[in-house]
């Protein structure tokens, strides 16, 4: 009887799997809208924020993290140079690194960096937040993730600059 009570149930778990495929198979997938680019959120911020002089968009060969299209990593990245983050002879930058024309990243304004899922924006945005917090000579940085897309904003700027970003951010997401 135990016997016949077992051979019942997995039919039931095995029938009861196969019409779960079935329905999965013909379900229509939801169709999700196209995530914008970086280098097309930075160019729409950068009308609208003055002190952003130049937008640069990062490919596979000129990334200088080494991480664009890798797996879990960014699918497309940019970087906006801000005219108050140039370092010049004899600047003394309290915290974090200064701008350097030759090597410009996050510490030259702010980053944009767009991912493939929402998970993967705001891992990445953790792991470099407890890097700063455990590492305070890396400096400090705003962040605002939204959806797929992380902005990275140096921390020299005063907060009232942030806020800005992320308002242009915002809107250039939309």
């Amino acid at each position: 009887m135990r016997k016949y009570i077992a051979a019942l149930f997995v039919i039931g778990l095995v029938l009861t799997g196969c019409g779960a495929r079935q329905e999965a198979a013909t379900s229509t997938p939801t169709p999700t809208p196209k995530m914008k680019t970086a280098g097309q959120i930075a160019t729409a911020m950068k009308t609208r924020l003055p002190q952003v002089s130049e937008v640069i968009v990062w490919t596979e060969t000129n990334d200088p993290s080494r991480l664009l299209g890798r797996p879990g990593q960014y699918i497309s990245a940019a970087t906006l140079i801000d005219d108050r983050t140039w370092s010049k002879p004899g600047d003394d930058f309290p915290v974090g690194q200064p701008c350097v024309h030759a090597d410009p990243g996050v510490n030259c304004g702010a980053s944009i960096e767009v991912f493939a899922t929402a998970a993967d924006a705001l891992r990445r945005s953790t792991y470099i937040q407890d890097l700063t917090q455990n590492a305070t000579w890396l400096g400090v940085e705003y962040h605002d993730v939204e959806g797929a897309a992380l902005l990275r904003v140096i921390g020299v700027l005063p907060p009232s600059v942030n806020r800005l970003y992320v308002a242009e951010f915002r809107r250039a997401l939309k």
